[in-house]
């Protein structure tokens, strides 16, 4: 018979590839991990890890299990809450991980319902403004783009935030209206990111159309905040790549310098793991957004 302890301790140790790692997420000794995944393996009858000096790989039967594992602890988890609370969703916070640009301008517009529609949930947004993660950040639900070259997260499409050039007024009568995305090599430009460890860096790319060589533009600034280069952008400092649903923008005399251009879109997930497949919070929370958003 399976033992539901030792597929938990398996999930860990399949999913990072490494003893070392696993043993520090689940605060358990490395030695002992390796006993129950030994005893594991013998309980079952079949080799589960390749071992080499790099860490451990899945054997064909070790993936078939790390999958079956996944929808085992789900529905674990699920049975679990539902046994204890079969009729309400339980009073647990819910982790949320956001870049800082979605969590100022576009997730706070839907908290103030949703908390009022379940005030049983609580809360934890939590912003980054480098690149974050379920697992290091130890959260419960990220809203961010696609995580790649992971096995075990649910990554349901949530929306897709279209970015544009703007200027002021005030910019352009002092330094000309550009005419294609070519004549930029001549503006001052207000750049997002120049770290490759920032979330969000795509915001940039209209910045960089038109060149005409493999250089890319030097930014007369960056900064690492879309209400911030928008705030730039209109007390005529220089040209920014701002998202047109920005709240501040709808009263604002910033001009969408190419009106005929394609925008810049980036699509963000509402991202989990399967092992939480099924868990009130998690689902409530996706499922009212979409609602707002459908709506």
């Amino acid at each position: 018979m399976l033992d539901l302890s030792k597929l938990r301790l398996f999930y860990w140790v399949a999913k990072y590839g490494s003893y070392t790692k696993a043993s520090k997420e689940i605060d358990l000794s490395q030695p002992s991990l390796v006993r129950q995944m030994q005893s594991l393996e013998e309980s079952l009858g079949c080799k589960l890890f390749n071992r080499h000096f790099r860490g451990i790989t899945l054997t064909p039967q070790g993936e078939k299990l790390f999958q079956t594992t996944i929808t085992i602890l789900a529905e674990a988890d699920a049975l679990e809450k539902s046994l204890n609370s079969p009729d309400k969703i339980l009073k647990e916070t819910l982790k949320i991980g956001t870049s800082s640009g979605i969590s100022a301008d576009w997730l706070v517009r839907f908290i103030p319902g949703f908390v009022e529609m379940y005030p049983e949930i609580k809360l934890n947004v939590l912003s980054y403004t480098t690149d974050f993660d379920l697992d290091n950040n130890k959260i419960d639900v990220a809203i961010r783009q696609k995580i790649t070259d992971e096995k075990d997260l649910i990554q349901k499409f949530l929306y897709t935030f279209e970015f544009r050039l703007y200027a002021s007024p005030e910019y352009l009568a002092k330094y000309g209206y550009p005419q294609s995305p070519e004549d930029l090599d001549n503006h001052r430009l207000i750049g997002f990111a120049d770290d490759e460890s920032l979330a969000f860096q795509e915001v940039d790319t209209l910045l960089q159309k038109g060149r005409k060589d493999h250089n890319k533009r030097e930014y007369f600034l960056t900064i690492n905040s879309n209400i911030a280069e928008f705030k730039l952008a209109e007390q005529g400092v220089g040209i920014a790549s701002i998202w047109p649903g920005l709240s501040l923008l709808e009263k604002s005399n910033l001009i969408d310098i190419f009106p005929q251009s394609a925008s810049m879109s980036i699509d963000i997930y509402y991202i989990y793991h399967k092992h939480v497949y099924g868990n009130k919070n998690v689902d409530s929370l996706y499922n009212y957004i979409r609602s707002k958003i459908k709506n």
